[in-house]
């Protein structure tokens, strides 16, 4: 019986065409090639295919001073060259085809690397987002390393996940300083988290930037915010300022807010509120009928809505982040309390993400009565331009809120490290107020005034819109932008 299958396939493979039962195509399987140190022997590297005849031959275009590689595809030698970066263009030749594949070669002067901590949330509901900000960081990282490296090492992102808690965001920043080394990092992304690890940088003298918290400027300091802490995001003053002026601008009498129980989520909506009120002064006949929190963990907020519901509002501002406002806006389209019932509905930067289109319900909502949301965002220019296009190079997907922040988070600490021109954490501050003057960024022209905060920038206002070439079949559109 054997025989007999060995005879068919014979049989067959003689009928086949002899590419189909031939060798597989010929391919480079290397994946990538290990970092050189300039006057350090280079480790015998063999590069590696599949497929052809099995018989290689190879060379390489653009391999750096001092290395060189062999037919059989050995590279070695050592490095001479100042700490650089190469795209290699390396080729393999089967005696009938030839296959080509360029990969990166790093060569620095130092070994080891120079480690920028980085915690953000990266699993669950806003897992999505903070895995979009961290290719921000590492967009940056890869740039600086094509440029050899940082004080001669390789630049490393040592990224931490904080579940969107405010303790394991502490935890995780402890294990940064404490076991890593870390003296500079991206963290404090939202405002329970900035208020968790304040006190610690201070005492540890370990310097954070923050790409997305956005509590007023008071109750950041009431937390321990003061020399270490530096922000790129605009603050919700000036949030709760615009959102107001569009109640003003679009005809609203009757504002009120539904606001997650958290720092950020009573911060903007009292700053909303009293920026609504303060629009009186102004002559404007209309008042600020309430703000009502709920806690996101419940899931089922019926109860808060009722209550918005029965001051009679006309307009709704939502903060949230985009687990928690898919509930409440599913559930405000269940009871009714959209546009075709006369209330109008506002957004702001924590529900600015796709994840608020993986409902269909929700994402209706907010296409049919949330008539603007705001969130920072640079003016489009040069150098966001060119952000957006590695961005999407690299990762193949666009960058969405806080990835250009978290850009300039990233760069800025390089460029303090490298005024600095040592890894100290003290230095690193000091050097953090030179840098930051005039900082031309992904997310605009900005300075840190003298409490560290951003002094100026954009507001983009938008919307929701139904397209059905979208993924989830809605997206988010610019009405017009905003300087601050």
């Amino acid at each position: 019986m054997f025989k007999k299958l060995l005879l068919l396939v014979a049989a067959l493979c003689l009928l086949i065409p002899a590419a189909a039962c031939g060798p597989g195509e010929l391919v480079i399987s290397t994946g990538s090639l290990p970092d050189g140190i300039i006057g350090e022997a280079y480790e015998n590297v063999t590069l590696e295919a599949t497929g052809g005849t099995g018989e290689y031959t190879w060379a390489i275009t653009g391999l750096p001073e001092g290395l060189s590689v062999s037919e059989e595809g050995v590279i070695s030698g050592t490095p001479t060259v100042n700490a650089t970066y190469s795209l290699l263009t390396i080729e393999v030749n089967d005696g009938k085809t030839t296959a080509t594949k360029d990969l990166p070669l790093y060569i620095f002067e130092e070994a080891g690397t120079t480690p920028i901590g980085c915690v953000l949330t990266t699993t669950g509901d806003l897992g999505p987002m903070g895995l979009r900000m961290a290719q921000g960081a590492q967009l940056a990282l890869d740039e600086i390393n094509a440029q050899g490296g940082l004080t001669g090492k390789r630049a490393k992102l040592l990224l931490e996940d904080d579940a969107t808690d405010a303790q394991k965001h502490l935890d995780r920043v402890k294990k940064l300083v404490e076991v890593d080394g870390v003296k500079a990092l991206i963290g404090g992304w939202f405002g329970g988290g900035s208020g968790a690890i304040a006190s610690y940088a201070e005492a540890n003298k370990v310097v954070v930037v923050s790409p997305s918290c956005t509590l007023a400027p008071g109750l950041l300091y009431d937390q321990g915010w003061r020399e270490y802490g530096f922000r790129v995001a605009l603050n919700d003053g000036l949030q709760g300022w615009l959102l107001a002026q569009i109640v003003k601008d679009e005809g609203y009498t009757r504002a009120a807010a539904i606001v997650q129980d958290t720092p950020y989520g009573v911060g903007l909506g009292e700053a909303f509120g009293e920026e609504v009120e303060a629009l009186k002064d102004g002559g404007w006949e209309g008042e600020f009928v309430g703000m009502v929190t709920y806690d996101r963990a419940k899931k089922d907020y019926r109860t808060e809505l009722d209550q918005i519901k029965a001051w009679n509002p006309d307009v709704v501002l939502l903060v949230s982040y985009c687990e928690d406002g898919v509930v409440v806006l599913k559930q405000a389209s269940e009871k009714e309390m959209g546009i075709d019932n006369g209330i109008a509905w506002l957004g702001c930067d924590g529900n600015y993400g796709s994840g608020m289109f993986k409902d269909a319900t929700a994402a209706k909502f907010m296409a049919d009565s949330l008539v603007a949301g705001t969130r920072t965002a640079g003016f489009e220019g040069a150098a966001y331009e060119e952000f957006v296009a590695a961005y999407t190079a690299d990762f193949g997907e666009a960058p969405e809120i806080y990835c250009d922040a978290t850009y300039d988070s990233a760069n800025l600490i390089v460029k303090a490290i490298v005024e600095a021109g040592v890894y100290d954490g003290e230095a690193i501050k000091d050097a953090m107020k030179v840098v930051g003057q005039d900082y031309d960024g992904a997310s605009g022209t900005f300075s840190f005034d003298e409490n560290n905060n951003r002094d100026s920038g954009a507001f983009e206002v938008w919307e929701v819109v139904e397209d059905e070439t979208a993924e989830l079949g809605y997206k988010f559109v610019t009405l017009r932008m905003v300087e601050i």
